[in-house]
């Protein structure tokens, strides 16, 4: 049998530490033996961070990890402040973002990148994902030290990033140090078809070594049960972070809860919305009124999470097209994998609304459409909401799949080097 060959792989959110953020390195991880290739993992030492989740430790148990002792953001903040973790929307955190350049996690890369290079010598690729965009600095210094073919992977935008392009000081910096580092990577991997088009349009020149590998859902994570409908009123839920930075928000639920209470009695035995995640003061500000309808566990470790998931009757999805036309909710993916009905309000033309559309896995209401949302509502009420999943289209954003697409990149590198 052949041995596995060995992938260096540069990441900063990694678990313990949890969110969405973590989960594609490390369904990377949990994956890759699979497809002939280890990974060895360069991450922070734990810190604190908004969100911890010890689980998310399973699915890299078999990666070989060197954490990094490095200052940063989150552990100034605890100095400060003395709090356990952060708050999402702590006003220290949006002011370390509009005063460091690329972002607060420069010490990482400081105090990585020694260690990258002396563990460069027994593997065959690297890997540097971001964000944070200071991981990607690395790039060109990592290709010339060890010759080794080196990958960006790039989770979000940098360049025309709605909030890494602010204040504007940042938006030329940001475009030469992406240029640098782009052209000096062997592949780059953008996790939206239309990032990764964009991409290709603003640097021609290594347009054939731009791919898509987006983001996904993990099939172990879902028991894959056929839905049975409990007792009890319908379960509407949104997991993650709900109304941050004008990237979501559920005013329109809201609005239609209200409408739907005082003009057709809706109670609470009929439906309850379920948010197993953060939600910021502005939020829930804006659910005053409906409050009653509302429930708020808090964050949940990601697989408590996919299980209230996979029992909802209904997963809701509110995304600001105005924020990122580049970026798609990581957790659509795993909406669609879920084999819950979804009701996604965004601008129809948006990516997000393809994916849904493609795989026939729910309902897409427009941005802020109230008499849309109450209609939605009243068709899940009635028993009668659209969803006619298409499993070929869901099947490609299985995890596995998409880390056996990155393994065969990582063959045909070491082929070509």
């Amino acid at each position: 049998m052949t041995e596995n060959k060995k992938v260096l792989i540069v990441t900063y959110y990694f678990p313990p530490m949890g969110g969405v953020g973590v989960q594609r390195v490390s369904k990377f991880c949990k994956y890759l033996p699979e497809f002939g290739w280890n990974p060895v993992v360069v991450a922070p030492e734990p810190a604190p961070f908004y969100m911890t989740d010890e689980g998310m430790m399973e699915d890299v148990k078999e990666a070989e990890i060197h954490r990094i002792k490095a200052p940063d953001s989150f552990r100034v903040h605890k100095r400060l402040t003395g709090a356990s973790k952060p708050k999402i929307d702590s006003s220290l955190r949006k002011l370390a973002r509009t005063f460091t350049w690329p972002d607060t996690h420069r010490g990482f890369m400081r105090r990585a990148l020694p260690v990258i290079k002396k563990l460069s010598t027994n593997v065959k690729v690297i890997i540097v994902t971001a964000p944070p965009w200071s991981n990607l600095l690395m790039v060109p210094e990592l290709k010339k030290e060890t010759g080794l073919p080196v990958i960006a992977d790039m989770r979000d935008p940098w360049v025309n990033h709605p909030v890494h392009d602010r204040p504007a000081w940042k938006k030329r910096k940001n475009g030469v140090a992406e240029r640098q580092a782009l052209e000096a990577a062997d592949t780059v991997i953008a996790a939206t078809l239309t990032h990764s088009e964009n991409l290709k349009e603003r640097y021609p020149g290594i347009a054939g070594r731009i791919h898509h590998i987006p983001n996904g859902y993990d099939a172990e994570d879902f028991s894959g049960k056929i839905r049975k409908r409990k007792d009890g009123p319908l379960t509407v839920v949104y997991t993650g972070i709900l109304g941050l930075e004008d990237i979501n928000e559920g005013s329109t639920l809201y609005a239609a809860l209200r409408i739907l209470r005082d003009e057709n009695g809706l109670t609470p035995s009929d439906l309850r919305f379920e948010i197993p995640g953060e939600v910021p003061r502005k939020e829930l500000e804006r659910m005053k009124g409906v409050e009653e309808f509302i429930e708020l566990p808090g964050f949940l470790p990601h697989k408590e999470a996919m299980r209230r998931l996979e029992q909802a009757d209904l997963a809701y999805l509110p995304y600001h097209a105005s924020y990122s036309q580049f970026i798609v909710p990581a957790k659509v993916y795993e909406y669609v994998g879920s084999g819950t009905p979804i009701l996604t309000e965004v601008n129809s033309m948006h990516e997000t609304a393809s994916i849904i559309r493609d795989t026939g896995t729910g309902l897409i209401v427009n941005e802020g459409d109230v008499d849309g949302m109450v209609d939605a509502l009243r068709m899940l009420l009635a028993g009668s909401f659209p969803y006619k999943p298409k499993p070929e289209q869901i099947r490609y954003f299985d995890r596995r799949n998409e880390t056996e697409f990155l393994a065969r990149l990582l063959n045909e590198l070491i082929r070509n080097a």
